[in-house]
């Protein structure tokens, strides 16, 4: 079976208002994921993929009723017993964290200078310093990249939860922020050389654990969305602005992925990096057709011996 790493969105509502946000104004929709539309998907994908990674994001999953998220958990559990599951949260509301506890579910807590009420939610952040409750999500955005490498270590050491940074894309609902490819493979680098070199460090970047990924799968297939409609659906990045299409079933996003996977071939064959690169969904290509960023990074990072 191939892997397949399972991103489940049961609601877009939050009640934070960040300026970057990818969401846009699909923040105010009330729809919410039927969970006997997800049992039968989950049912028809374990048959066909090796689910190793559900992600549970919105949307503010903590604004749930707790009745409906145990019921979620639950019936994930159920269904993909060997799966581990990850939350991702803006914190506003403490109580996920023992939801999270509780479900041995992995808590990823969003934190950027941009983020709407930053200051309150790293108030709340700092009462669980060093603690490891927690992982942070920081999206790679202008604040972080015009702040001195040594200033960001102190700050996330000082807190002492490990960090995973994203990289910022343009959505078609919110085209608000300018974050390049190569900025952000730029910046990973720097920051791992220089976490590298410390030897007080408190936390750990877990963009290391994709990077040394032996079974990470750099195609369009290895990734699907589950929507609040209960849609299957993917990301696609045109001019740099990334979007969600949306399928009727199952065999339509199959047949989507082996189109996606002959311009994969079309583009990549000759690379060494070919089937083992951790470019995003091979997004961005240069004018010579050649892919950056991630590869870029992974074979600095190579040459460093800093990843396998």
């Amino acid at each position: 079976m191939k892997n397949l790493t399972l991103s489940i969105m049961p609601s877009y509502k939050c009640n934070f208002k960040c300026q970057y946000c990818y969401l846009g104004n699909l923040i105010q929709s009330d729809n919410l994921l039927s969970l006997e539309n997800l049992e039968s998907s989950l049912l028809e994908l374990k048959q066909l993929y090796n689910i190793k990674n559900v992600s549970l994001y919105g949307g503010e999953l903590s604004l749930l009723d707790n009745v409906y998220l145990q019921r979620l958990a639950d019936l994930i559990k159920l269904q993909l017993p060997k799966s581990s599951i990850s939350l991702t949260s803006n914190f506003s509301n403490e109580n996920i964290l023992t939801f999270c506890l509780l479900n041995n579910i992995k808590l990823n807590v969003s934190l950027n200078e941009e983020r709407y009420q930053y200051s309150k939610t790293l108030q709340q952040i700092k009462k669980y310093t060093g603690t490891k409750l927690f992982d942070l999500t920081v999206v790679v955005l202008p604040s972080i990249i015009n702040r001195p490498i040594n200033e960001l270590y102190k700050f996330y050491n000082k807190l002492g939860f490990d960090v995973f940074f994203i990289q910022h894309h343009n959505s078609v609902y919110k085209k608000s922020c300018s974050i390049s490819l190569d900025q952000f493979s730029r910046f990973l680098y720097d920051f791992i050389c220089y976490h590298s070199m410390q030897s007080d460090a408190k936390f750990k970047i877990e963009n290391l654990n994709v990077l040394n990924d032996t079974d990470f799968d750099p195609n369009t297939e290895g990734y699907l969305f589950i929507n609040p409609n209960g849609k299957y659906c993917t990301t696609v990045f045109k001019n740099n602005i990334e979007q969600y299409v949306t399928f009727d079933n199952l065999q339509q996003w199959q047949t989507f992925c082996e189109k996606s996977y002959q311009t994969y071939i079309k583009s990549c064959s000759t690379c060494k990096y070919f089937n083992k690169c951790k470019a995003e969904h091979l997004e961005i290509l240069n004018n010579n057709n050649e892919c950056s960023g991630l590869k870029r990074l992974l074979t600095l990072l190579q040459n460093r011996s800093i990843v396998k």
